[in-house]
């Protein structure tokens, strides 16, 4: 993997996110308590996908991983849906597929 590249959302929280491979963009949105290197690095999906030419791009949701974690909890709710929007806009990834 890459190292970090970072969104500014809306809010100013930072994302933390990568981008692997090139073709058809697909966005890995990783589960509860995890990370993208975790969920999605560690178990061979990031590769894969790349082998099979897709862009990967994988991102940690505010309060996981590398990104920045608020401690107000109406900073989460919709807002990582906002996060979702910015990783994608940033890396160009729209349309793109969705994994989570």
């Amino acid at each position: 993997m890459s190292s970090n590249l970072w969104i500014h959302a809306k809010d100013g929280v930072r994302i933390a996110y990568d981008v692997v491979g090139a073709g058809k963009p697909v966005v890995l949105i990783h589960g509860f308590a995890s990370s993208r290197r975790q969920n999605w690095g560690s178990t061979g999906w990031i590769d894969r996908l790349a082998q099979e030419g897709f862009r990967v791009v994988s991102f940690d949701c505010r309060g996981h991983g590398k990104s920045d974690k608020p401690h107000d909890p109406a900073a989460y709710g919709d807002r990582m849906v906002d996060d979702i929007l910015a990783a994608m806009d940033a890396t160009g990834a729209s349309p793109a597929d969705v994994m989570g």
